[in-house]
């Protein structure tokens, strides 16, 4: 008896997050020409260098040495 309470209560509360989960109206801000609006705070606080320094030329890859070099020095 009192599992099939516990597993009807479960079911509803179940039902019940789907129905509300459905009800939603929210809509992504749009800019005047439709386009999503992407305004807002962005951080630009991230240790990825941009450009590749030179001393590594047009290689590809880095040698042992010098990932274990890189890795020193983070």
């Amino acid at each position: 008896m009192k599992i099939n309470f516990i597993s009807s209560i479960l079911i509803f509360n179940l039902f019940l997050s789907i129905s509300n989960a459905q009800e939603t109206s929210w809509k992504a801000n749009r800019t005047i020409d439709g386009h999503p609006d992407l305004q807002g705070v962005w951080g630009n606080n991230t240790i990825t260098p941009v450009e590749r320094p030179e001393r590594f030329g047009e290689r590809q890859y880095l040698t042992e040495e010098e990932q274990i070099l890189l890795h020193r020095r983070v």
